[in-house]
């Protein structure tokens, strides 16, 4: 958690903080997500004739004291209760039990927070599990970091599977070559980081603060400033999505995320808006967060185009502030029956796998999987592709699966 002064905790006072209204979103997205990430994981051992649930290794490198005022759950409890709810939830209708193997680090940089952590811990009855399965750490998340990646790879040699959850404060609490390092070394980890996006939008200008700040976000070498000091000056329409843009592009080059999308949370306080970053190792991983943001619409804004190429500001285009509803989910889909029919005519006129479709263009767009084949399907029935089943054979069911191939029409019409 943030690490301001009104975030402290302390035992001796009772001290607790107050949990903003954006941070309960980023804790519901989360529990959401988590769940969801251990019934696929599940899923995918049990089809593999493996029903022992595989080892899986979740950090929170800004931990804080567990709880806030009004008895609301903190990110660790956030976290260990997701679990507990998968577990339980993939036993419900099972003779033998599966228990999830989880490891949980909890890095925290105040001792006294940390301290009511333990505390807290050992009241809710997790007391046993602290130094087994429940690891402590007081300090830095970027000087702990390399000794908890090797706790990973000691565990899971082969795939070092971890989920990092990072809700810094501001924008430079993590720096990119750590990002980079966990991803590196852990291939199967996944990062859902916070950065507080406006504020370093507002933050720009020719002072050397500014300059030290993208420096220590590592994002000097692919980023130039006085570009961004320019466009700020100037003020051209939708200038903020233009930084925006490019910061996103830095930020992907210096982490080396291969899937790496960024949602925005406004908060209702005030217009200063965050940003969820989820750097993931694979495009499935990337949809079922997608999955989790559309379930959760009213809480997050896409701030864009629509279909394709939507996350790159176009300056051709109108970009505007969605929320993820159903008619914005539409909207998507109606892009998208145009879009995919010209990007397979311009980039893969010899075809393409839906899957392989996907997996190029899913960091450009919104769409989850289920909206990538339902507009699939909605183009081959407008007549705007042709699809081959994996074998060759023409497409006849009402389905799309992720080895059939498309193709451009031969008598391709432009919409």
């Amino acid at each position: 958690m943030s690490k301001k002064e009104n975030y402290i905790w302390n035992l001796e006072s009772n001290q607790l903080p107050v949990l903003d209204p954006h941070s309960q979103v980023k804790h519901k997205i989360l529990a959401d997500y988590l769940k969801r990430y251990i019934h696929t994981l599940y899923a995918t051992s049990a089809r593999r004739g493996n029903e022992r649930s595989p080892k899986l290794t979740i950090v929170d490198g800004f931990a804080g004291g567990g709880i806030y005022q009004e008895d609301k759950w903190g990110s660790p409890f956030v976290l260990l209760h997701a679990v507990k709810e998968a577990e339980f939830e993939i036993n419900r209708d099972r003779k033998n039990i599966i228990t999830i193997d989880a490891n949980f680090f909890f890095v925290e940089k105040d001792r006294n927070s940390l301290e009511y952590l333990r505390f807290l811990l050992e009241k809710m009855g997790y007391g046993t599990d602290v130094g087994k399965t429940i690891f402590l750490m007081q300090g830095d998340f970027n000087i702990h970091a390399t000794s908890i990646i090797e706790h990973i790879q000691k565990r899971s040699p082969r795939s070092g599977r971890a989920i990092f959850f990072l809700d810094q404060e501001g924008y430079t609490g993590v720096s990119p070559e750590v990002l980079r390092s966990i991803i590196q070394q852990l291939p199967k980890s996944e990062i859902i980081i916070n950065i507080a996006i406006s504020w370093l939008i507002d933050f720009i200008s020719e002072n050397e603060r500014f300059t030290r700040s993208i420096e220590g976000m590592g994002l000097s070498q692919y980023l130039n400033i006085r570009e961004l000091i320019e466009i700020k000056e100037q003020k051209p329409e939708n200038w903020r999505l233009v930084v925006e843009s490019k910061l996103s592009m830095a930020l992907k080059q210096a982490t080396g995320a291969r899937f790496f999308t960024p949602f925005f949370i406004e908060p209702l306080e005030h217009h200063r808006g965050y940003w969820l970053l989820h750097l993931a190792p694979h495009p499935r991983a990337r949809s079922v967060m997608l999955d989790v943001h559309w379930a959760h619409g009213n809480d997050f804004r896409h701030y864009g185009g629509l279909g394709m190429d939507c996350l790159s500001y176009k300056p051709e285009v109108s970009h505007s502030l969605f929320s993820f509803d159903q008619d914005f989910r539409q909207e998507n889909i109606t892009t998208l029956i145009n879009d995919i029919p010209r990007t397979i005519l311009d980039q893969y006129p010899d075809g393409i796998t839906v899957q392989q479709l996907i997996e190029s263009k899913c960091n450009d767009t919104v769409a989850n999987h289920a909206i990538f084949k339902e507009a699939i399907l909605s183009s081959w029935a407008q007549n705007g592709l042709e699809i081959k089943g994996n074998r060759g054979g023409d497409k006849t069911s009402q389905t799309v699966n992720d080895k059939d191939i498309l193709l451009p029409k031969r008598q391709f019409i432009l919409f």
